[in-house]
This record gives structure tokens, C-alpha cells and sequence, in this order.
């Protein structure tokens, strides 16, 4: 029996998008209602450092990418 003591379980919580949630989320975000939490910005030159950011566990919002 293998344990999950110390594991790291993902559970994927998403449902396949249909239009009206689609165009109600849309709306949450025009109209500033949800603002996107964004971490740090890294450069696509500097994707392994942004990898190893992410490796560490300790950002607290989205880690974005610019190319």
C-alpha cells in the first residue's frame, strides 16, 4: 500500500468551457471584477530561470513568460 504523505496530488478541477460561462468570466475581467494575480515576469531568454522559480514552490500568483 503506498502512502501520499508527502506527495504533491494534483486534482484537475476544469470542465470543458461552454459559452455562458465563457462570456460571464469575460465580463468578471472587463470589468475588473477578477484581476489576474501575476508573481514575476520573466523574458522567454530567461525560461529556465522562470522554470526553476516555479520548481521552488514559492510564488504566490501566475509566473508569465513574454516572447
Amino acid at each position: 500500500v503506498s502512502s501520499y504523505h508527502d506527495r504533491k496530488v494534483s486534482v484537475p478541477m476544469w470542465k470543458t468551457n461552454n459559452d455562458a460561462d465563457v462570456t460571464f468570466l469575460t465580463r468578471l475581467l472587463e470589468d475588473g471584477s477578477v484581476v489576474p494575480l501575476v508573481d514575476s515576469v520573466y523574458p522567454l531568454s530567461d525560461l529556465a530561470d522562470a522554470f526553476r522559480y516555479y520548481g521552488g514552490q514559492h510564488h504566490t500568483g501566475k509566473i508569465v513568460i513574454t516572447v
